[in-house]
């Protein structure tokens, strides 16, 4: 089967490009360092409060601001250096880290300051998420634009298996305080790495227009072509109901399972090992598979990943669902940015990046505060159950309505 683009490069092709490479290495260190921060992240704030509701208000915290950047980011990206861009967020999330972690040693954190400093960081993510995958196009040959694609994938989620991992070590053996400042160490080997990287010059779109036009002209494009939209949709679907649920982990592992703070590492880490198995699978065999059906696969995989997840009161039983879950994430989120970046224009690139980055970004901190909110009134089990049955109502409609989503194939 196709994905609808012929792939003459490899994997080794992509990798012996040094300019890749460099991205590649230390992008992936900085993914780490997140991942372990957000181990540690969701453990102090549900120690500091014993609340479900403020866990999911800290994912709020970080994504709102994101969103409410996508307009300015998607335009500047089509607009100025990618790259620059990137240096300048990596700067502005280095300063968040900072002083997450110095007022972590100093004992001074309350629930508000950690509002604070993840507000700030997820200003300066948003300038990064539409601008990283942008940039992706820019450090290859446009024959090796899918094999760096799923590379880009595959790096994201071996740093969700590294990075929950080694901050569940570091939680246990150091405390909370070390997963804040090795996130921050993990920002300045990203910008080292930019410092290096050599992207392929492009002509950028006219800077005259007004900035909210020109975000109005990606909002016209996409509306204008039906697989965009239904990208759109899948991508809020898929965060709502679906990445949402592991980012109420440290509720689920005190209040169901009954687990230490280990605990929490260990499913993230679980939900890591699932997408980076599959994410392996998807490099070595991904051009046989049509985007259309491992979309819908990684749909329905998310929502039985959530109700095996919460189907007991097992740990053991969780880290299977988390898995599933994962190999899940990977499917959809291969399938979908696959999709997206074949299928869009380079004047718009930034763009329509930033609006499908930005249905995320909405689906996300919703999908965590009502999950949280919810989880405080009826219990964190059934809620979640019953976002892994959304997601199953979500599949059956989009095979019955959406053709199978048969539109995501085309290039």
């Amino acid at each position: 089967m196709s994905t609808g683009l012929t792939e003459s490069a490899t994997v080794g092709d992509v990798l012996r490009n040094a300019n890749f490479s460099i991205y590649f290495t230390t992008a992936f260190v900085s993914n780490s360092g997140t991942f372990m921060q957000g181990v540690g992240v969701p453990f102090v704030m549900y120690e500091l409060t014993k609340s479900n509701t403020w866990v999911g208000a800290s994912v709020f915290a970080v994504m709102i601001p994101s969103l409410l950047m996508g307009p300015i980011v998607g335009t500047l990206a089509d607009r100025r250096e990618r790259k620059l861009i990137l240096l300048w967020s990596s700067v502005v999330q280095l300063v968040a880290a900072t002083a997450l972690w110095l007022l972590a040693i100093n004992d001074a954190l309350t629930p508000w300051r950690i509002i604070g400093c993840l507000i700030v960081a997820g200003f300066g993510a948003g300038f990064q998420n539409a601008t990283a995958h942008a940039l992706v196009p820019l450090l290859v040959p446009h024959d090796q634009l899918m094999p760096a694609i799923r590379l880009n994938s595959v790096n994201f989620n071996v740093a969700r298996v590294i990075g929950p991992v080694a901050g569940s070590l570091v939680l246990s053996e150091w405390g909370y305080r070390s997963t804040f400042a090795l996130n921050a160490l993990s920002f300045v080997v990203v910008i080292a790495g930019l410092l290096i990287v050599r992207p392929r010059q492009v002509v950028y779109s006219d800077a005259h227009e007004p900035w909210l036009r020109a975000f109005r002209t990606s909002i016209d494009y996409v509306m204008a072509r039906r697989s965009m939209r239904q990208l759109m949709v899948f991508s809020f679907m898929l965060s709502a109901f679906g990445a949402s649920v592991w980012q109420l982990t440290a509720g689920l592992v005190a209040e169901d399972y009954h687990a230490d703070e280990s605990g929490i590492g260990f499913l993230i880490a679980a939900f890591g090992v699932g997408a980076s198995v599959c994410g392996f699978v998807l490099l070595a065999r991904g051009d046989r598979f049509r985007r259309s059906r491992m979309t819908l696969t990684g749909v329905t995989g998310y929502g039985l990943g959530a109700i095996i997840a919460v189907s007991t009161g097992h740990i053991e039983v969780g880290l299977l669902g988390f898995a599933v879950m994962g190999a899940a994430h990977s499917l959809g989120g291969v399938a979908s940015t696959s999709t997206l970046q074949t299928q869009v224009t380079e004047g718009l690139r930034g763009r329509v990046l930033a609006l499908f980055i930005m249905s995320s970004f909405v689906g996300i901190p919703l999908g965590s505060i009502a999950g949280g909110r919810l989880g405080d009134l009826f219990g964190l089990r059934p809620t979640l159950g019953g976002y892994g049955i959304a997601l199953g109502l979500y599949a059956v409609y989009a095979i019955v309505r959406l053709d199978r989503l048969k539109l995501f194939d085309n290039s």
